[in-house]
């Protein structure tokens, strides 16, 4: 309902009236009435309810966020300490058994067990003389000398070969050893007699043919030279006679016209410390050296020998000397470096140093043997490096 305002007295009156009802003046105006203030209030009342639930939840939150960050701290501080303690305890184990084994005699190294017996070594895939040496607490040299009669080719190669049984002990180096009864090879094949006589030499008496002995070798003085005899009067006969009477190839097959062989020595021994620790110790200025013994066949020319046949022979001795003297200089090719990988090594680096050195010794000799000989009957890589 409108109200308007008396122009006498200022009471309020409905707007429809003329008059005042108080003073009985003409109304003046009209006015809206004056609020009262409830509503404001009410505003105010609930704008103030909402804002101190607001700043409770803001202090609830709080308190727990600080209540999760004090458990969190707590929880790193007690893991904190049990590690601590558990390093504590563990470094204390650790001292107390260096301890007892400083007050422990270190016991003398002696092959691991083995099913073979309690002086032998089985050897295992992956396992090398130096390896072998290493973990008994050995020179490789006493296993090569031990194991050489059952193993020969110990005495050319550091090889193993899965399955073999070692000796771990015996007779102190330079003590003669035993030495097994050779075993027989093939009968020599008769000698083919020529179908026609060839022309003579004139002149009496036997030719002079050259001699070859270790200083034939200039690459290395470890160089002994033995002969072994042949005979005929032709090519043909002299070939037929160094395949009787040659030196045995296991790559051939058969018997070769000559051969160098080579035998390692490794001068240090490897020496553990009694706490799991290994050393290798020279036993000699040269922890590596090689000797070599040739094997070349010796012709004695009958008498009234061809003049050709005796060309011919000083032809092919000076070849095959010349041949068998490169491997000689291709093994020497490779000493300087095992030698610094022994001089500067550990155990665990002088194993696998003097493994792949020596392979590449034996590689680059069986290369050679290929070129020379080898691919032209049907040799393979594989089969040199086998042999």
């Amino acid at each position: 309902m409108d109200l308007v305002e008396c122009r006498g007295c200022a009471q309020p009156v409905v707007a429809h009236s003329s008059r005042c009802w108080r003073c009985g003046r003409p109304v003046l105006h009209a006015v809206q009435p004056e609020p009262t203030g409830l509503g404001t209030l009410a505003q105010a009342t609930v704008i103030g309810s909402v804002f101190v639930m607001v700043l409770l939840g803001m202090v609830v939150f709080t308190q727990r966020q600080h209540a999760v960050d004090e458990f969190a701290a707590a929880s790193e501080r007690a893991a904190a300490v049990e590690d601590l303690e558990e390093r504590e305890e563990a470094e204390a184990a650790r001292r107390a058994a260096q301890a007892v084994a400083r007050a422990t005699p270190t016991p003398t190294p002696g092959p691991p067990p083995d099913a073979a017996g309690p002086d032998t070594y089985t050897v295992q895939a992956g396992d090398s003389l130096f390896s072998v040496a290493a973990d008994i607490g050995l020179s490789p040299n006493e296993l090569i000398s031990w194991n050489k009669d059952t193993h020969p080719t110990l005495q050319s190669t550091p090889a193993l070969k899965s399955g073999w049984v070692l000796r771990t002990t015996g007779p102190p180096l330079g003590t003669p050893i035993p030495q097994p009864t050779p075993q027989p090879r093939p009968p020599p094949t008769p000698q083919p007699q020529p179908a026609t006589p060839e022309p003579q030499v004139a002149g009496p008496g036997t030719p002079t043919l050259p001699a070859f002995g270790p200083g034939s070798f200039p690459a290395s003085e470890a160089v002994t030279v033995s002969h072994y005899a042949v005979s005929g009067g032709t090519p043909q006969e002299i070939h037929a006679s160094k395949d009787a009477n040659g030196p045995w190839s296991d790559w051939l097959g058969r018997r070769a016209s000559a051969h160098v062989e080579v035998s390692p020595s490794f001068n240090f021994r490897f020496q553990g410390d009694g706490f799991g620790g290994c050393s290798v110790i020279s036993t000699d200025p040269s922890p590596m050296s090689v000797s070599y013994h040739v094997v070349l066949p010796a012709w004695t020319p009958p008498a009234g020998v061809p003049s050709r046949t005796v060309d011919w022979w000083i032809e092919t001795i000076h070849q095959t000397v010349a041949h068998e003297g490169h491997h000689i200089t291709l093994y020497e090719s490779y000493l300087p470096a095992m030698n610094e990988a022994v001089a500067t090594g550990t155990c665990a680096s002088v194993e696998l140093a003097l493994e792949q050195l020596w392979a590449d010794a034996s590689r680059a000799n069986c290369e050679f043997d290929l070129a020379e000989y080898g691919y032209s009957v049907g040799l393979t890589m594989e089969s040199c490096l086998a042999n």
